[in-house]
């Protein structure tokens, strides 16, 4: 009988077969394993973040630093994330540290100009107590 159009001859045979990028290891009643799964380290994605995050947000910077710590120890368990966690740490210290002086040139710049006795504090005293005395 002709072959029918759009099947494949009778000489057709399947490609061979190629191997698994895995092994394939037989599970309870014969079925196979599937691939391995990947495990994602979630608490150094998140310590990174959080850390990054900390530049607009100071007092995340404490969370960045604690999540970067849990990070780093669950990365000996599952052996990835240990790159953002060891970021995370040092994001969030260093900018710990620059907000830290940031916080006491500004408090140093304010003690300084008011004890001095600067135009602008003076000024803004006495309009205060301008505004209260004609009350």
């Amino acid at each position: 009988s002709p072959p029918i159009p759009g099947t494949p001859p009778r000489s057709y045979s399947l490609p061979p077969h190629t191997p698994l990028p895995y092994p394939v290891t037989s599970g309870p009643y014969g079925v196979p394993y599937g691939p391995p799964v990947r495990r994602d380290n979630g608490m150094a994605i998140a310590a990174l973040v959080v850390s990054l995050f900390g530049i607009i947000v100071p007092c995340m910077l404490v969370l960045g630093l604690i999540f970067g710590v849990l990070g780093l120890s669950k990365s000996r368990e599952t052996g990835s994330g240990r790159g953002q966690s060891t970021a995370a740490i040092v994001i969030s210290a260093v900018l710990i540290v620059g907000w830290a002086v940031v916080l006491v040139i500004l408090a140093n710049l304010h003690t300084t100009a008011s004890s001095a006795g600067a135009p602008m504090f003076r000024d803004a005293r006495t309009s205060v107590s301008v505004i209260y005395q004609s009350r």
